[in-house]
């Protein structure tokens, strides 16, 4: 067993990636992304020791509080496994050279959309 595929199975609330995203875990590398910073990490460390112990099947549900130490208020239920599962094929795209006055949208007031406001010039919400 090399690798342990963390796979989102739900969600209820407000949480960073929807049920169905997936990331193959190894002892040193990541593939794909479930998202949320914290969770994330945390899941990394659970599929690891996963490895390390030989084991192969695993589920948790984590709300996204404080006790995460996220603010998405959610939750997340995910499914450790062996078996294979489709990841993000996602590639990095340049962004388009924007000129003159485009309109800037934002969804959500979480921890990223907030330092997004901060950091932008106040005339991007004109």
């Amino acid at each position: 067993m090399t690798a342990i595929f963390v796979e989102v199975t739900a969600t209820r609330g407000s949480a960073p990636r929807d049920a169905g995203t997936a990331m193959k875990v190894t002892a040193d590398s990541i593939d794909g992304t479930i998202g949320g910073g914290a969770l994330e990490h945390q899941a990394i460390a659970h599929a690891r020791q996963m490895l390390a112990e030989g084991r192969c099947e695993d589920s948790q549900t984590l709300p996204l509080g404080p006790g995460l130490g996220q603010c998405c208020g959610g939750a997340v239920s995910l499914r450790y496994t062996t078996t294979p599962r489709p990841l993000d094929a996602a590639t990095p795209q340049p962004l388009p050279d924007v000129q003159g006055d485009a309109p800037l949208w934002l969804w959500g007031a979480g921890h990223v959309g907030r330092a997004v406001v901060a950091a932008c010039p106040p005339r991007a919400f004109e």
